[in-house]
């Protein structure tokens, strides 16, 4: 997509996730859009029997809570957060 300046804007998506049993937030991840975030959220969960992800899948939900400008450095949240998926989703796939 190109700007008003001619540039081709690049916009990444950013997403948190939530553990449902300590009620907190992990730091945001960027992606390239909520497809590639929800592939890296599989392969997270999937990673093994000793990792607390694949352990208590569905303790743990992927958010979309904004967007990232990478040419003007700019955030932009999302109103509220959007689920996207929850580990439970990928456990078995």
């Amino acid at each position: 997509m190109q700007d008003k300046n001619n540039v081709f804007a690049r916009k990444s998506v950013l997403c948190v996730i939530k553990d449902s049993k300590s009620a907190v937030y992990f730091p945001p991840s960027v992606s390239d859009n909520t497809e590639a975030a929800k592939r890296s959220f599989h392969a997270l969960i999937k990673r093994g029997t000793d990792f607390v992800f694949s352990n208590f899948p569905s303790d743990f939900d992927l958010w979309l809570v904004g967007e990232y400008d990478e040419l003007s450095g700019t955030i932009t949240p999302t109103p509220a957060p959007v689920h996207l998926a929850n580990g439970a989703d990928y456990a078995n796939n």
